[in-house]
């Protein structure tokens, strides 16, 4: 049960971050990977937990500095 909150409040802040500009290509650029395959993992339409984690990481960094 614990695992599906965590999903769900990933996948929430996953659509909240969307709107952040930049976002994909930045967290691509890092990773090595196609900018449409980050955005298909924040959408929730393919999985990949290395993707998710900078996803969840970059959004973590950009907050932290709006704050």
């Amino acid at each position: 049960m614990s695992t599906n909150r965590a999903r769900t409040k990933s996948t929430t802040s996953l659509q909240k971050a969307l709107q952040y500009r930049g976002l994909l290509t930045r967290v691509a650029n890092q990773l090595g990977v196609n900018r449409t395959h980050v955005g298909r993992v924040a959408r929730g339409e393919r999985q990949s937990k290395r993707v998710l984690c900078a996803l969840l990481a970059e959004v973590e960094r950009i907050e932290r500095r709006a704050a």
